[in-house]
C-alpha cells in the first residue's frame, strides 16, 4: 500500500510539472509576434464578420491576458473612413468573463480623428457601421461591460447632423476622460473632464470645458446632464448647467 501510494504521489508531481511546462509554454507562446499577429487577424474577421462596417488593425502589442496596444484602428462603411486611432492603448481582466463581466481598467486613445455624418433618415454613420450585420436576437445580452477609466488625448471631430446639411461642426484639440458601464438595465456614460475647441462657419470659436452624463435605461428613459460646462469665446463666456429628457430643452 505504501508502495502504491508512492506511486500516485510521483504520478501526481510528474503531471502537475507538466502543466506547469504547458502553462509556461502558451504563456511565452502569447507572447510571441506570431501568435500576435494571428490573434488579430482572427479578431478582426471576427469582429467584421459581425457589423456592417468594417474594422482594421495594423499591428498588435502586449499581452492578450491583460493589456494590449492596438496600433492604426480603422473603422470605415462603404464609402468612407469614419474613425481612426493611432495608437489605442487597453488594460484588462478576463477572469471576470467567466461570471459575465468584462472589465476594462483603462482605455487610452491619443490622436483618433472621427467624422460622425448624419443623414436624412436621422442615422448616423458610426451607429450603421457598427450596427449587427445580422437581426438582432430579441433576447437580450447579459454581459456587462464596465470601462473603470478612459481618456481621449488630442481627438478631432468632424460633426454633421442631418438637421444642419450645410453646416459642419469641428471639434479640435478634444481631450476629455470618464467612465462607462453597459448593463442589461442600461447604460450609464460620466465625463469628469472635457476640453475642446469648437469651430462652426460663420460664428466665433468657442473652447468647451466642463463635464457631461448619458443615462439610457428602459425606465424612467434617456437623461442627458451639462455639468459646469464653460463656453468661452474671445468676447463672451457662460457656464451651463442643465438636463436634457425627451421632449425636454435646456
Amino acid at each position: 500500500m505504501r508502495r502504491f501510494l508512492r506511486v500516485i504521489t510521483w504520478l501526481a508531481l510528474g503531471f502537475g510539472f507538466l502543466l506547469l511546462l504547458a502553462v509556461i509554454g502558451v504563456t511565452i507562446y502569447t507572447r510571441t509576434e506570431r501568435f500576435t499577429r494571428w490573434a488579430r487577424e482572427e479578431g478582426v474577421a471576427a469582429v467584421n464578420g459581425l457589423i456592417r462596417g468594417s474594422v482594421s488593425v495594423e499591428r498588435l502589442e502586449g499581452s492578450v491576458w491583460r493589456h494590449l496596444v492596438l496600433h492604426n484602428v480603422g473603422l470605415r462603411d462603404e464609402e468612407h473612413e469614419i474613425l481612426t486611432v493611432p495608437p489605442l492603448d487597453v488594460s484588462f481582466s478576463l477572469l471576470p468573463l467567466l461570471w459575465g463581466e468584462l472589465k476594462i481598467s483603462s482605455i487610452e486613445a491619443v490622436g483618433p480623428r472621427a467624422s460622425l455624418l448624419q443623414d436624412q433618415e436621422g442615422r448616423w454613420n458610426v451607429v450603421e457601421a457598427l450596427s449587427p450585420r445580422q437581426p438582432e436576437s430579441e433576447k437580450k445580452s447579459e454581459l456587462i461591460v464596465l470601462v473603470n477609466r478612459f481618456h481621449l488625448v488630442n481627438g478631432t471631430i468632424h460633426l454633421r447632423p442631418a438637421a444642419s446639411p450645410t453646416t459642419a461642426y469641428d471639434l479640435a484639440d478634444l481631450n476629455l476622460g470618464g467612465r462607462v458601464g453597459i448593463r442589461p438595465a442600461g447604460v450609464a456614460l460620466s465625463v469628469d473632464e472635457i476640453n475642446t475647441q469648437l469651430a462652426t462657419p460663420g460664428k466665433p470659436e468657442l473652447r468647451l470645458k466642463g463635464g457631461l452624463e448619458y443615462t439610457q435605461a428602459e425606465t424612467p428613459g434617456s437623461t442627458f446632464r451639462v455639468k459646469d460646462l464653460w463656453a468661452v469665446s474671445r468676447n463672451s463666456r457662460i457656464k451651463i448647467n442643465g438636463e436634457v429628457t425627451p421632449g425636454a430643452t435646456l
